[in-house]
């Protein structure tokens, strides 16, 4: 059972590099000069692609927990630091409709992680991931809205021997609730997500966060 946790937890480092795979964002921006903080926790569910004996049904769960910060810097325009086990990621997010109860942002994220290849090793595998993402938001009402958020991960890593890219579309559905559902301020936002690595393992997330 240890050897088969290993390589799941092998096949996880080797395909996502410890990505990120929350939204936990609307699609409304902060106003400038304001800024708003969040943590959330995180079940990720993997069943890394040949890998069938971890688990009753060949399923393996692990749990990540994030730390955010943001803030607006212009009219329609907000930036972001988040903070996760190993990696660390920056991004910012551009408002381009707000109409009724929807609106419509686009955002983009760059992480960084650096991973020793071994305890007795001083080479290091680096890992560059960019999050282009469109989110969705539908303001049911002043306290409650549900944001679509369509991504996909572009995984780079590259060690001395070897370089290599892994792409990770998905799509995560976040819940805004409380008094800052409809703009900034406090909330939580529970959190589903499915994202399928090309040609590997496929993942189910689920999350809770709270922003403040």
């Amino acid at each position: 059972m240890k050897k088969a946790f290993s390589v799941v937890f092998l096949a996880i480092v080797s395909f996502t590099g410890c990505s990120s795979l929350t939204t936990m964002q609307t699609a409304n921006v902060i106003a400038p000069g304001e800024t708003e903080s969040g943590v959330a926790l995180l079940q990720n569910r993997v069943l890394p692609d040949g890998v069938q004996s971890v688990g009753a049904d060949g399923n393996v769960s692990y749990y990540t927990m994030e730390f955010t910060y943001r803030r607006g810097v212009a009219d329609k325009l907000d930036m972001g630091f988040k903070l996760y086990p190993l990696a660390a990621e920056i991004d910012a997010k551009y408002q381009f409709i707000k109409t009724g109860r929807f609106a419509l942002s686009g955002n983009f994220g760059v992480a960084y992680t650096s991973l020793a290849q071994g305890s007795e090793s001083n080479e290091k595998t680096n890992f560059v991931d960019f999050y282009p993402t469109v989110l969705i938001t539908y303001h049911v009402g002043q306290n409650f809205s549900l944001t679509v958020a369509p991504k996909t991960i572009f995984a780079y890593y590259s060690d001395s021997n070897m370089r290599g890219l892994n792409v990770i579309p998905g799509v995560t559905l976040t819940a805004a609730i409380g008094g800052g559902a409809a703009g900034q301020g406090f909330k939580l936002m529970p959190e589903l997500g499915y994202y399928s690595i090309v040609g590997g393992a496929s993942f189910a997330t689920l999350g809770l966060g709270m922003t403040f």
